[in-house]
């Protein structure tokens, strides 16, 4: 039966996926540090090094949206619209100061130096919130387990938040908002660490579910490839012939194809739209994305069908999808949706040390 169903998959998505073969290598600072990096084209090389010509410049007065990487992305390339959208992020100031003091921690971290912001964390209370199948396919990083097992060994405070693993976004974000009302009883800084889809749940928990009042005691919210509008890719299987083999997949687990709709950017756009976020919460957004010559196979071929009418992409949402209006990026070139990285542990710290 599995091998059925990766057949059918290998029919409906990979076919016809392709990317750029041509790669021009170059060393150069981006996003506050000094990378080597492989882009497509001669464009991405002249805005990495400032030099970025007046038709790419005419686009900083647009709004940075989806609208405006696709056709950047379709004007010249996939990977034009990328290090444009994440130079024109870190150029915001509070990104810029924010990602200059991560990448300052990092290497605090690896260079042993101690670190004072480490016993004001263990003041707080941090609560995580998981992804997607999270108790089914653990070795996403959904469960949060890894970044747990790190703050306890450091002693600081933390507890994961129970949601269902196939529930609807409105269930879990009841759970996360009754969670949090409790949590408030003891603690008077609690910070919320989500991902993926359970950073959609959160938002509608924050910006919907919750009064001023009851979210006095949280401080922060930190965001992980944050599916905050829904993913483009749950919209593919909304419709037959698709539509039959997410159905057909989530009843031989036992689960109904209600979530494919509720995770659909075409529904939770509308949802995200009509949140309204307390002002007094700091929110980080942590944001992965690679460029055509770093997208893994796992990823891949939910990139290229993304890329077609949305552009940038870490293989489930696009870069501006992840974030909120007043939110801080903190930008990853080259990670993409699961974060797997040899140094997230160092890279989980630094970012909890920016609170």
């Amino acid at each position: 039966m599995k091998k059925l169903i990766l057949s059918i998959l290998t029919i409906f998505v990979f076919f016809g996926n392709h990317l750029p073969q041509k790669c021009i290598q170059t060393t150069v600072d981006f996003l506050g540090q000094t990378q080597s990096i492989c882009v497509s084209d001669s464009t991405a090389i002249q805005i990495l090094w400032g030099a970025a010509p007046n038709d790419i410049l005419a686009f900083d007065h647009q709004l940075l949206d989806n609208q405006l990487l696709h056709k950047i992305s379709q004007q010249y390339s996939l990977d034009v619209a990328t290090i444009y959208a994440l130079n024109r992020l870190y150029e915001i100031p509070r990104n810029k100061d924010a990602q200059d003091k991560y990448l300052s921690v990092i290497d605090s971290i690896e260079k042993n130096i101690p670190l004072e912001k480490i016993k004001i964390l263990k003041s707080k209370y941090f609560l995580f919130v998981p992804g997607l199948a999270y108790k089914e396919a653990p070795s996403t990083g959904a469960d949060l387990a890894r970044q747990m097992r790190l703050f306890k060994l450091l002693g600081i405070k933390n507890k994961l938040i129970e949601t269902g693993e196939y529930a609807l976004a409105e269930q879990n974000a009841q759970i996360i908002a009754d969670e949090i009302i409790e949590t408030s009883k003891k603690w008077k800084d609690i910070v919320l660490v989500s991902v993926s889809k359970g950073s959609l749940e959160t938002a509608i928990a924050l910006g919907k579910l919750l009064g001023e009042e009851q979210l006095k005691s949280v401080s922060s919210w930190v965001s992980v490839g944050g599916i905050l509008r829904g993913s483009p890719v749950a919209d593919q299987y909304l419709k037959a012939p698709k539509s039959w083999l997410a159905r057909f997949v989530l009843w031989s687990k036992g689960h109904s194809a209600e979530v494919v709709r509720d995770v659909s950017h075409q529904f939770k756009s509308v949802t995200f739209n009509s949140l309204n976020f307390p002002v007094h919460i700091k929110t980080i957004h942590f944001v992965g994305i690679p460029l055509t010559s770093q997208v893994h196979k796992r990823i891949k071929a939910r990139y290229c069908s993304l890329q077609k009418n949305f552009g940038p992409n870490d293989g489930l949402t696009t870069i501006t999808d992840a974030l909120t209006m007043h939110g801080i990026v903190i930008s990853e070139l080259g990670l993409d949706h699961y974060f797997k990285d040899e140094n997230i542990d160092i890279k989980t710290l630094a970012l909890a040390c920016l609170l």
